[in-house]
């Protein structure tokens, strides 16, 4: 192992995952991506950085256990890592709970709640045991703070990973006092989450849905790398909430409910 230091992003070959990945490059020696899609990877890390780290892609599915191990092991071998952000997730809207399939809330529960717990289980251990101060940020969402109609199924798998955000600060609170965990919850942002989400089960959403969703995310979201930037914040101050700016129709909500 060398002294350098690492970062782990999961879902990294666009969207959220991306901008994290290209904003951890300038205060990181080598930034890991890892995601289902290594043609996206591969793509992403071709287009480079704006900061300096090394940029390695490690394809991967998150519902593997074996393979988010090797995903660990991989990183640890580049240095120490200091940063692990949890960020790969799918989505799915359309039925009322009562007519969703549970092929659809199974896929949200694997891929949402047990491809976070895998990562917890197989990547916080690194940043347990580095002595200097790191940190962890678990991707959540609004829809598991706010009334989610059609959306059952994701919001209670974001739910769960809001839950395990709470649950890990209170145990490294205790245990591992320099890791600091922040859980971030993303409103309306410019990204692909429709698309990649209907490529990974396209029997969960119609492509009419994920098509208009799409647009309506790029329209009126942020963009995924002012995202990044108030994580990246939120982490700094030590906030355990990354929460969308004032003027998200999902903080309104927020704060209605």
């Amino acid at each position: 192992m060398t002294d350098q230091s690492v970062a782990i992003v999961t879902g990294a070959a666009s969207g959220i995952g991306l901008a994290i990945a290209r904003a951890a490059s300038t205060m990181y020696d080598v930034v890991v991506l890892a995601d289902l899609d290594g043609d996206r990877l591969t793509a992403a890390i071709a287009d480079g950085a704006p900061g300096g780290a090394r940029l390695i892609a490690h394809p991967l599915d998150l519902r593997d256990a074996a393979a988010v191990d090797g995903l660990a092991a991989a990183a640890a071998s580049y240095g120490s890592v200091a940063f692990a952000a949890l960020n790969a997730g799918v989505t799915a809207s359309g039925p009322p709970l009562w007519e969703t399939p549970s092929d659809t809330l199974r896929f949200m529960l694997d891929v949402n709640v047990i491809g976070t717990a895998n990562s917890i289980r197989s990547i916080v251990p690194l940043l347990v045991g580095r002595p200097q101060p790191s940190a962890v940020v678990i991707t959540g969402s609004m829809a598991g703070l706010v009334s989610s109609p059609h959306s059952g199924a994701y919001a209670a798998s974001k739910a769960a990973t809001i839950a395990f955000a709470k649950s890990l600060r209170s145990e490294l609170t205790s245990g591992a006092p320099q890791v600091s965990v922040t859980v971030c919850c993303p409103g309306m942002v410019q990204t692909n989450l429709m698309k990649t989400s209907l490529q990974a089960s396209p029997e969960v959403m119609s492509a009419d849905l994920v098509a208009a969703a799409h647009d309506a995310l790029n329209t009126y979201g942020i963009p995924a790398d002012e995202q990044a930037r108030m994580i990246f914040e939120a982490v700094a101050h030590g906030r355990f909430w990354a929460l969308p700016p004032a003027g998200d129709p999902f903080v309104d909500q927020l704060q209605g409910e």
